[in-house]
């Protein structure tokens, strides 16, 4: 069976650094006018650097002005905590991106434009998950981030934090001149208020940490407060820093978790860039905060110094990857978060190009919903699983050219909580005789007969079309599922509208030919990326239509106070195989990101974070 080039490298779990050989790097705090760029033509995959010709558009303008004084940054006063004691080693994160020739001294001015395939449901990070980084990366920020290797958690909006030898009792403390776009500053109220709404949210991690943490606040001073726990939970600021906990003023954070708030009036962070307008379908525009002041240390992934040299970002919606492709090639964007395999040797011969391969990545999902019929019922999950060809399904969502491997581990592969327990069999992820479509469909018999239905009931596939993966996955899946006799309806709908239904449709039956949110619907594609049992979104109560499934409750709690990494090794091979028993979701692989980039910017990639603060027009 053939495996796609990884370039000899496989996804690096976070959890060898995070969960076991962690120790949270903390204390720290620590123009020109553009017109904005029309819809290019579609690209073609094969096409080299020598297709684009003379009649392309302008490029934008560069920015020639030199950059004034970088702003005062944040008094600091350091303090070291380590929250996890080290009990194994684990890789960096991947990083391959071409070193730029020296671009000279930063200079300030004009306006990047970043291609984005998806229209976020809403600027409300609470609410929709999918505000959490990219664009609401840049206007939030949160008590931790990342570091650039997302190795280590390191303080964001904090001057100082602590935690006390019995692993319940934290510290916190806002750095000074620290302020929101409204100008007003910081509190540690704001803070307080943010973080219950969080752990209300619909984040499945949020939920899930809250449930084990339990924690309880206290507000000390206007900067300061503290943090109580039911029991020893060091890794508090991880789970903060992965799950996107963002700031806002207490005004609005008190509002209920799943009462969005009203996007013009209330998108207010306290990011290096502030939010202007969202015109839906078309573009998300963010000027620099003026009022904001930078940390001490450089810049680092999602934290560090974050110094705005360009007057304002504007993330402009292009669905379609090849379009997107010919807009990077001919100026007209510069810069595009997520390119598909496909384009990959076109780009890299592109001199006017940089192309990243970054990691560790994101497994792409298909996920079940489980109250309804018939997937409700695990012999019906099992049944897609058995005819699912994983190669051709990977194939098809990131393309011959990408970065993946086939890989059915749950937790990232090469870190400790790797393991091939409960992978292989003619109804599992690795198939050593190939699919056996009549097993799989007799096993999807078996399931309709049970839950009252037939082979003419129609099944409802969600699909963003506006996503290439999950279009491209998205075809298998349907292809998959009709290979078992079903009927199936894939309507034509972007991301905005898959997360509107998969909130509205749990406990709900199935609609007949239904195009728009009103009904129940069989699983959708996602991605996202667990690194240990707190951050699998897929064992969750709550997340998309959640697994109830109080084996794996026990299995995690029992992890969580194992006395020793043999055991809780034997404990992640158990919750594995009854993943692959129980199948709430399919995990199709391991892909990495693939970005790529105008060379007339200034701009490094991190494994930390997308964040264009920092970054300048050369």
């Amino acid at each position: 069976m053939r495996q796609s080039s990884l370039i000899g490298l496989r996804l690096v779990s976070l959890v060898a650094v995070l969960s076991l050989a962690f120790a949270v790097a903390c204390g720290g705090t620590t123009t020109q006018t553009q017109e904005a760029p029309a819809q290019p033509a579609a690209a073609a995959p094969a096409k080299a650097a020598s297709s684009v010709g003379s009649s392309s558009p302008s490029k934008p303008q560069r920015p020639e002005e030199a950059a004034p004084a970088a702003p005062a940054r944040a008094a600091t006063k350091t303090v070291t905590q380590s929250v996890a004691k080290p009990t194994g080693s684990g890789q960096q994160s991947i990083i391959q991106a071409p070193k730029q020739v020296d671009p000279g001294a930063p200079k300030t001015g004009g306006t990047v434009y970043w291609a984005g395939f998806a229209n976020p449901p809403s600027t409300d990070w609470a609410c929709h998950t999918t505000f959490r980084g990219g664009v609401g990366g840049h206007v939030y920020e949160g008590t931790f981030a990342f570091d650039d290797t997302r190795a280590a958690a390191i303080p964001l909006a904090l001057s100082e934090w602590s935690l006390d030898s019995s692993g319940t009792e934290y510290s916190f403390t806002i750095r000074d001149g620290y302020r929101f776009h409204d100008n007003s500053a910081v509190t540690a109220a704001d803070a307080v208020s943010s973080t219950l709404r969080w752990g209300a949210s619909t984040h499945a991690i949020a939920k899930t940490v809250w449930d084990i943490a339990k924690p309880e606040h206290t507000i000390v001073d206007s900067k300061t407060w503290t943090m109580s726990t039911s029991q020893s939970f060091g890794l508090w600021p991880v789970y903060q820093a992965y799950n996107g906990l963002q700031l806002q003023p207490k005004s609005i954070s008190d509002l209920p978790a799943d009462e969005c708030f009203d996007t013009t009036t209330q998108t207010i962070g306290s990011g290096p860039y502030k939010f202007i307008e969202w015109v839906p379908g078309d573009r998300v525009v963010m000027e620099r905060f003026d009022g904001y002041t930078p940390r001490d240390e450089p810049a680092n992934g999602g934290g560090g110094a974050k110094i705005s040299y360009f007057d304002s970002i504007e993330m402009v919606v292009i669905p379609d990857a090849s379009t997107q492709v010919a807009g990077l090639r001919t100026g007209q964007v510069h810069i595009v978060s997520t390119v598909s395999g496909d384009f990959k040797s076109a780009l890299q011969e592109d001199p006017d190009v940089s192309v990243a391969v970054i990691g560790p990545g994101r497994p792409p999902y298909f996920v079940f919903n489980k109250t309804t019929k018939p997937f409700n019922n695990k012999k019906a999950r099992q049944a897609l699983l058995a005819a699912a060809d994983m190669n051709d399904w990977m194939t098809a969502s990131y393309g011959e050219g990408g970065d993946w491997a086939l890989d059915g581990a749950i937790f990232m592969s090469d870190g400790p909580w790797a393991t091939q327990a409960g992978l292989t069999g003619w109804n599992k992820y690795y198939k050593p005789n190939g699919v056996q479509i009549d097993k799989a469909k007799a096993l999807m018999a078996e399931a309709l007969a049970e839950e009252g239905m037939t082979f003419d009931d129609e099944m409802l596939l969600l699909a963003a079309n506006n996503i290439f993966y999950m279009t491209g996955g998205g075809a298998y899946t349907k292809q998959a599922m009709e290979s078992l006799g079903l009927k199936v309806n894939a309507p034509n709908v972007d991301w905005a509208t898959v997360i509107q239904w998969k909130i509205k449709g749990c406990d709900k039956e199935l609609v007949p030919g239904a195009t728009a949110p009103g009904g129940g619907f069989s699983g959708y594609h996602t991605r996202t990326g667990p690194f240990d049992p707190l951050t699998n979104e897929g064992f969750s109560k709550t997340w998309t239509c959640g697994w109830q499934n109080p084996e794996i409750d026990v299995l995690i709690q029992d992890w969580l106070t194992a006395p020793t990494l043999e055991e809780q090794k034997a404990l992640i091979d158990e919750m594995q195989v009854l993943v692959y028993e129980e199948v709430p979701y399919i995990q199709l692989g391991a892909a990495l990101g693939l970005m790529a980039y105008r060379n007339e910017m200034a701009y490094q990639p991190s494994a930390g974070a997308f964040v264009l603060s920092s970054a300048w027009f050369k």
